[in-house]
């Protein structure tokens, strides 16, 4: 769970909460935000202060990454971004990695074996 806080400084019809996790050479691996989740945080009056909590599993493998949040307003012209904290939090992820990459699927190998006769001879007569 990542978890944002912002305070509004002015009323805003219909803000937009943000995150992201990239890599430490800049690969972006997860943007997700409340207008894309379709989760719509209503507006908002100067002084609210408002908490987003972002839950996903997570796949990343072992390693360490960077985290940025941002707030947004979807207006007429378009996204206006109203504050943004690039890369926040150099966070870790410790684990036993049984594959190699840098999403671990959680991947599991199921084998099946059958015997057969390869090359046998057949007489005829």
């Amino acid at each position: 769970t990542i978890q944002s806080k912002a305070l509004f400084l002015k009323d805003i019809k219909e803000p937009i909460m943000g995150m992201m996790i990239k890599t430490l050479k800049g690969i972006e691996l997860v943007v997700a935000n409340t207008l894309g989740l379709e989760k719509p945080i209503g507006s908002v009056k100067e002084g609210t202060v408002v908490t987003i909590e972002f839950c996903q599993k997570n796949r990343l493998s072992s390693g360490e990454y960077l985290l940025s949040v941002g707030v947004s307003e979807k207006t007429e012209n378009g996204i206006k971004p109203l504050d943004r904290v690039i890369d926040t939090k150099i966070f870790k992820v410790v684990g036993i990695n049984r594959s190699y990459g840098l999403v671990d699927f959680d991947t599991e190998a199921k084998i099946n074996k059958e015997i057969t006769t390869i090359g046998e001879k057949r007489y005829t007569g």
